[in-house]
């Protein structure tokens, strides 16, 4: 996505240690990492908010609350 929108700035939650470093190298890779970031959080424990744009890619349905999860984003 940093590619496809240069001008934007992401970040990204993750609880699992070992998807956060992965993440940071392909950012690394892709010469991204000056609007890229990648942070370690439990579900409901993200310390962002006011994001314009929020997706999940293949991780809600993992989580042990899903719909609360989702509500939580909802309100941020």
């Amino acid at each position: 996505m940093a590619q496809a929108y240069p001008n934007s700035a992401a970040v990204g939650f993750d609880f699992h240690s070992p998807s956060i470093d992965g993440a940071r190298q392909r950012a690394a890779e892709a010469g991204v990492c000056d609007r890229v970031r990648f942070e370690g959080a439990k579900a409901k424990e993200d310390p962002g908010n006011d994001y314009d744009w929020v997706t999940f890619f293949d991780c809600l349905h993992d989580r042990g609350d899903p719909k609360g999860l989702a509500a939580h984003v909802l309100t941020r």
